[in-house]
């Protein structure tokens, strides 16, 4: 049995409604910071170092992003009526936009071709992906 001072860093005890935001703003930019440095250095030790970042980071912004999602979601319907058409708005509304970011890498590579430079640049917008979950989550809250 641990002592209470010689527990690990368990992320969820930390988080709360309070600091739910600061959460996602710190993994989203990491994430976004590490896809840039594969980006940049783009050789294997970049590839292991996004590898086990992505394997750190993306749970912890997803716990965080997905109590937003559902806040959100609660917005977006209304008073008196059930949740489920809501779920099914955001998800129709998630399929738009994941179809709009396939098409735009889509068009990267048709005018860059299939090589090293339409992957860096798939990253980059998955970066800047990454970057926007924040800003989203921030103008809802902000909103409030």
């Amino acid at each position: 049995m641990h002592s209470k001072r010689h527990r690990p860093f368990v992320a969820s005890k930390r988080r709360h409604s309070g600091n739910r935001l600061n959460f996602l703003f710190a993994t989203s930019v990491l994430s976004a910071l590490v896809m840039f440095f594969f980006v940049i250095r783009f050789d294997f030790i970049a590839f292991a170092i996004l590898f086990l970042s992505m394997v750190i980071l993306k749970p912890l912004q997803r716990v965080s992003a997905h109590v937003i999602d559902l806040e959100t979601m609660e917005t977006l319907g209304l008073p008196g009526r059930d949740f489920f058409p809501t779920m099914i708005f955001r998800d129709v509304a998630l399929g738009f936009w994941r179809g709009l970011s396939l098409a735009l890498f889509a068009g990267v590579i048709f005018m860059v071709g299939v090589d090293g430079l339409a992957v860096r640049f798939g990253f980059v917008l998955l970066a800047g992906a990454t970057l926007l979950t924040y800003f989203g989550a921030w103008l809802l809250y902000r909103k409030r």
